[in-house]
């Protein structure tokens, strides 16, 4: 099995980003500390530049993703599918072999990323446990139904879609954040009880430049062209339906479903996207799993979300 040490971006940071320091959370008795998590911030603004309460939220994704692979790692570790010391030993030894064909050592290799031997095979671990849960699980019968249960994400299928848009007076503001929030949940409530109509709620609430054209996005499908928070909630509406607030880094968004173009795309021709939506939905549903007995806290010391919430929480 080919080393994987992607995996070394959740469990280590470079010490060049290690301005701030402290505990982030804690889950079960392991500690996710803020410099760790600096690199992958700093990797997230190099592709989408961020400031203000913008910032704050992708600091805490990036925290919540953390917490997801730390619960993971915990389930993997105590599990059938737990790496044996010899596993490691042999992708470590795989490694250093690496390291000398290609004229480099593994004292440089360790020095550069800042890291102990022992964090290394952590790391690795980490890597054959998840590989083997992988191989148990990812059968060509669970690829298959997983497709049939979500075949509008795969397919090609386009959904046309509408939008009401409030965003924050104050992107900075926490509690602009929350008016914003709290405006989109009354309109939503009116247009449940059709208080209001769809059309009349965008002429007077909406904040999108879609709203000269009824707040009209056209069609989109489950790769774009919308932020992927915005697409998830698209796909599971109805016809006509509309959605309960959505939040994204532009603020809340009421959706309209208007129409539905079904596509034809078969698993055959989109078997790679499918194996890394099935690989997500794995990874979610054990960290949801060792979530129920294993405690997270938050220090309040890092950007967070409130449990079951997309709400940041208070910070200290």
């Amino acid at each position: 099995m080919a080393c994987c040490l992607a995996a070394l971006l959740l469990f280590f940071a470079p010490s060049g980003l290690r301005a701030q320091t402290g505990v982030a959370a804690t889950v079960g008795d392991q500690d996710i500390r803020v410099e760790r998590l600096q690199l992958q911030v700093e990797l997230v603004l190099a592709r989408t530049p961020a400031e203000g309460q913008k910032l704050e939220i992708i600091k805490a994704q990036v925290l919540e993703e953390n917490i997801k692979q730390r619960l993971v790692n915990i389930y993997l570790q105590q599990s059938k599918f737990k790496a044996t010391s010899a596993e490691v030993e042999l992708e470590l030894s795989n490694l250093k072999r690496e390291l000398v064909e290609g004229n480099s050592s593994f004292e440089k290799y360790l020095e550069k990323r800042n890291i102990s031997e022992q964090q290394l095979k952590q790391s690795l671990g980490w890597d054959i446990a998840w590989s083997k849960y992988l191989d148990n699980f990812l059968t060509e019968k669970n690829l298959a139904r997983y497709f049939q249960q979500h075949q509008a994400r795969f397919d090609g299928t386009e959904l046309r879609v509408a939008h009401i848009l409030i965003k924050p007076e104050d992107e900075s503001s926490d509690a602009d954040w929350k008016t914003s929030y709290q405006q989109a949940q009354k309109i939503y409530e009116d247009l449940k009880s059709k208080k209001i109509s769809f059309q009349q709620a965008v002429i007077e609430h909406s904040s999108g430049a879609t709203k000269i054209n009824r707040g009209d996005l056209g069609w989109i499908n489950w790769r774009g062209p919308m932020a992927p928070r915005f697409t998830r909630a698209a796909f599971e509406l109805k016809q006509d339906e509309i959605s309960q607030p959505v939040q994204t880094t532009f603020g809340f968004h009421l959706i309209q479903l208007q129409e539905i173009k079904p596509g034809k795309i078969r698993l055959e021709d989109t078997r790679p996207q499918v194996v890394q939506s099935v690989k997500r939905y794995l990874f979610e549903w054990l960290a949801r799993k060792q979530a129920e007995t294993t405690a997270v806290k938050f220090s309040g010391a890092y950007p967070y979300f409130e449990p079951g919430t997309r709400t940041l929480g208070k910070l200290k």
